[in-house]
């Protein structure tokens, strides 16, 4: 059982083999102010509708967006987070090529707006050595997979997160299960994850790539999390217990610091 409380209770799924969902596509129109910047906690398949959905989580409310998307979208976000290289890029992975090759970078994307079933929400790009923002209309979907490719922040309206409903995603059945939070892509320990990394025979998740606050408090791809002091409250740091070399270490992740050296797949 994983000792992580932001790995939830219904169990995660790969977005390997999904069934089909129905994408969402968008705008973004809302102010800044009303923003939250949340991560990719996992991707999976919702228990009752049988179709892919994205899990977006704000730390500091512990708050949840559940997004509905297709299966290619989804199977896009999830090689991101497993850390998954192609032998030739993939539709997002031109999209982001082309955006690098034209001295450009995204800034950032957003989640803004529900109009019936539908998320809308855009890429905000700017050429280097240029002040103005570029908005660009975007499916959620691919947002968040061009977000994960470059790096970019991902924000959401504050009042999607407040009237989000609650999704619970289906079991998966012999792949590992696998979340972001605070940087971090973790995985749950199955034995040949036990086996690369040399670890033990304890509850926790393994750190599968290391990036953000949590690479800039010192965790490393292969680490076993033992123990999070519960969830982050807002501006507070978070004590980390994990597995390293043969014994326990203990660090705090604190929201917001500089990232340090990433850790490759």
């Amino acid at each position: 059982m994983s000792s992580l409380p932001f790995l939830r209770s219904g169990g995660l799924a790969a977005a390997i083999g999904l069934a089909a969902g129905s994408p969402a596509v968008g705008q973004e129109r809302g102010p800044a102010k009303d923003l939250v910047t949340v991560e990719v906690e996992t991707v999976g398949v919702g228990l009752t509708t049988g179709a892919p959905v994205v899990i977006l989580h704000d730390p500091a409310t512990d708050k949840t967006l559940p997004v509905w998307v297709g299966r290619a979208e989804a199977e896009a976000i999830a090689r991101s987070l497993f850390g998954i290289k192609t032998p030739r890029p993939m539709t997002h992975d031109l999209l982001t090529d082309i955006i690098r090759t034209l001295d450009a970078s995204v800034q950032e994307v957003r989640v803004t707006e529900l109009r019936g079933e539908t998320y809308y929400g855009a890429v905000r790009l700017q050429a280097k050595g240029e002040k103005k923002i570029v908005e660009v209309d975007s499916r959620p979907s691919d947002a968040v997979a061009l977000a994960l490719r470059t790096g970019a922040p991902i924000r959401v309206a504050r009042r999607l997160l407040d009237e989000a409903p609650k999704v619970e995603l289906a079991p998966a059945d012999s792949t590992p299960e696998v979340a972001r939070m605070l940087g971090l892509t973790v995985v749950a320990p199955t034995p040949e994850v036990r086996r690369v990394f040399g670890l033990p025979e304890r509850d926790g998740v393994v750190v599968l790539v290391a990036g953000g606050d949590g690479a800039a408090a010192g965790l490393q791809r292969g680490d076993l999390i033992l123990e999070v002091n519960g969830r982050a409250p807002r501006n507070q740091p978070l004590r980390v217990k994990f597995w390293r070399e043969g014994g326990e270490r203990e660090v705090q992740v604190k929201r917001g610091q500089p990232p340090g050296p990433g850790v490759p797949a």
